[in-house]
């Protein structure tokens, strides 16, 4: 049995003359004060008795990150063992509002909310301090009844060794991970040669030309063919790289050929992966190939043709023809309706039915949430809504397709919309977005303008105040069209677009930073350290790496050690 010291909450400083039995709870965040709705903290026993008990203290206070401290005095048997669950709530979303999704196993409590939770044996008379924080990393992650967030990962939250929680600052997340934190992370510079590779994948596959789009499974990065103009039709060649192996070595590198598959597909924009396999997304190429979703097997051999496997999505609906890009949800893969192709309709696949079966898959039409829900360019998932990306070439706006996955996805009332012009003119015309762990990012796309649009995912999504935008010109006059974005888990960086002119100029934006400050920006011609040349339509991360497209060369660029993927990354960008 515990209690909790009458008269202590969180925020209130603990007395000088500590009691010999009593656990201190110190709780910050690295997130802005300012975005901290309230806090609350429960005592009981892991696990199902912890999420159903009433919270022991509840405080809105925060200041320079430090929310404050709770005193738990234990009482009962020697050795028992206390459990501590802290929840914050951000943004719009109180603490007391983040329950767990009906059915959901682990609890998703959705973004917005950050779960903590803490398990130790406490020794009488050994006092104890336990710091929990609130990280950001977490901002949504869902973790079982005994698990805490670490860095974006779940992990047992049992203390393995209390004793470490009862000198200096006590024990910290550090003390639940058996190789202990790892060191700080570096981000390297992206204007150093030295940090730059590229490698020419015509050594590979004479056939390969063009990639838009690509993933990574955990090991490999794959590059997918793009829908081109060349005579003999769409490319239909996958390359893919052994992220083990050295990049300069052509024997690291391996491609299949899609077209050599029964129903002969080719011409893709992105892919998807799932967490076992991958997903090639069809482009409208106007040569019959449209809608013809190509699967591979990652467990399988890459090079057989039995590891691949074809669905043409127009047996669900006539008009599902071309899409630029995908995302997946933990369940579902979300297909992008193309300006060229499909135009609104938006395709989804179970991926725990039959891939072949048409029951499998279903559609649905965004015109009948706006009538300028069409044509868009790449989505993004936020954990919990799925944005599809505005392009509509044929007449250009910012209307923005959110769906919320926790809904039915036929139902029109799942959907909304946003018109990012309603924020300026020039906000429109997007292609491919991001998701950094509280913000979406729209990428604005060929020589139309450089304002990057960015969404609160914090705030209502239909209010003017949840957006903000950026114009890119402000650093480089040149930095005025982009293919597609990535994140390294920091930085947000935004592809060239080859459009004749600053056709290599790489713009990067640090999220640790304002988004309205200049400073916060930068810049790079790729052609002068090595980073490739004209137009980079694929951007693919593995942890460490990042692989820049341009033609039929990939640039390498190492962005960062030790090793990290952002936390809910599904292994593409588009």
């Amino acid at each position: 049995m515990v209690t909790v010291s009458a008269g202590l909450a969180l925020g209130v400083p603990v007395a000088s003359c500590r009691s010999p039995t009593e656990i201190q709870v110190v709780v910050t965040t690295d997130f802005d004060c300012a975005d901290l709705k309230d806090v609350t903290v429960t005592v009981g026993t892991l696990g199902d008795a912890l999420e159903s008990d009433p919270p022991a203290s509840t405080s809105t206070s925060c200041s320079g990150g430090s929310v404050g401290t709770i005193v738990v005095v234990p009482s009962g048997s020697d050795h028992a063992e206390i459990g501590i669950k802290v929840v914050g709530g951000f943004g719009v979303k109180p603490a007391e509002a983040c329950a767990p999704a009906p059915g959901s196993s682990p609890p998703d409590y959705g973004v917005g909310c950050i779960v903590a939770r803490r398990a130790l044996d406490y020794t009488p008379h050994e006092p104890l301090t336990v710091p929990v924080v609130l990280r950001a990393a977490c901002n949504g992650i869902a973790c079982g009844e005994t698990q805490t967030c670490v860095s974006g990962t779940c992990v047992a939250a049992t203390v393995p060794d209390p004793s470490t929680c009862g000198s200096g600052a006590g024990c910290s997340e550090c003390a639940l991970l058996d190789a202990g934190c790892a060191p700080a992370t570096v981000y390297n510079d992206i204007a150093d040669p030295t940090n730059w590779l590229t490698f020419d994948v015509t050594t590979v596959s004479t056939s390969v030309n063009d990639f838009a789009g690509g993933a990574f499974d955990g090991r490999y990065a794959y590059f997918v063919p793009q829908t081109s103009n060349m005579p003999a039709g769409p490319e239909s060649v996958v390359v893919r790289y052994d992220t083990q192996a050295p990049f300069a070595a052509t024997s690291s590198w391996s491609a299949f050929d899609t077209s050599s598959l029964p129903s002969q597909p080719g011409g893709f924009e992105g892919a998807a992966f799932d967490g076992r396999y991958l997903y090639l997304v069809p482009y409208d190429d106007r040569t019959g190939n449209g809608g013809r979703v190509v699967r591979y097997d990652t467990q399988a051999t890459f090079g057989a043709a039995a590891s691949w496997s074809t669905f043409d999505m127009k047996t669900v609906n006539a008009g599902a023809t071309g899409y630029q890009g995908a995302t997946f949800d933990g369940r579902f893969v979300y297909f992008t309706p193309d300006t060229y192709g499909a135009h609104s309709i938006a395709v989804r696949y179970d991926t725990q039915s039959p891939f072949t079966a048409a029951s499998s898959w279903s559609a649905f039409d965004t015109l009948t949430v706006s009538s300028k829900a069409e044509g868009f360019a790449g989505a993004t998932f936020d954990g919990r809504y799925v944005y599809l990306v505005p392009l509509d070439d044929d007449n250009p706006d910012g209307v923005v397709a959110r769906f919320d996955t926790t809904a039915a996805f036929g139902d029109a009332a799942s959907w909304s919309t946003f018109d990012t012009t309603t924020l300026d003119p020039n906000a429109a015309f997007y292609q491919g977005g991001v998701f950094d762990g509280r913000y979406v990012y729209l990428s604005p796309a060929s020589s139309t303008s450089g304002f990057v649009a960015r969404y609160d995912t914090f705030a209502g999504f239909g209010a003017m105040a949840s957006w903000s935008t950026f114009d890119t010109t402000q650093i480089n006059a040149g930095a005025d069209g982009f293919y597609s974005a990535g994140f390294d888990g920091r930085f947000v960086y935004f592809l060239p677009y080859n459009d004749g002119q600053f056709d290599s100029l790489l713009v990067r934006y640090d999220t640790q930073a304002d988004f309205g400050s200049t400073a916060s920006w930068s810049s790079i011609d790729t052609s002068t350290v090595g980073g490739g040349g004209a137009g980079q339509e694929a951007v693919v991360f593995d942890g460490r790496y990042l692989y820049f497209e341009s033609g039929s060369h990939i640039s390498r660029f190492d962005a960062k050690s030790p090793p990290s993927l952002p936390p809910g990354f599904t292994g593409s960008f588009y």
